[in-house]
């Protein structure tokens, strides 16, 4: 779970975040032709002392985030077909929140 220690998170409504969620589960379960895609001189996963963690560039921002999370941007930056994400990704149940908040924050994207 991505969480922002230091500053606000971003802010969206249950609603929105809960049809996120839908949608994201959606596509991690029929995923057709989608890809998930980020810009890689945007964001990137790292370990640090056995936390994962989330460097967004842009908005200059370390968030602290799931193995699941990481794993799922580790992929956005290959340009992974949703279709070909590894099992370990697609059977995780925190996989469709984390994919829902990583589109929300605006880090990956879905083509």
């Amino acid at each position: 779970l991505l969480y922002w220690p230091e500053a606000e998170p971003p802010r969206t409504s249950r609603d929105a975040l809960a049809r996120a969620v839908a949608e994201a589960l959606g596509l991690i379960r029929e995923p057709g032709a989608s890809a998930l895609r980020c810009d890689p001189l945007r964001a990137a996963a790292l370990e640090l002392g056995g936390a994962w963690m989330i460097l967004d560039g842009r908005e200059r921002r370390l968030l602290r985030c799931s193995a699941t999370a990481a794993r799922l941007l580790g992929c956005a930056r290959k340009g992974t077909a949703l279709a070909r994400l590894p099992k370990a990704v697609r059977s995780d149940p925190l996989a469709a929140e984390e994919l829902a908040r990583l589109r929300l924050g605006g880090l990956v994207e879905v083509v």
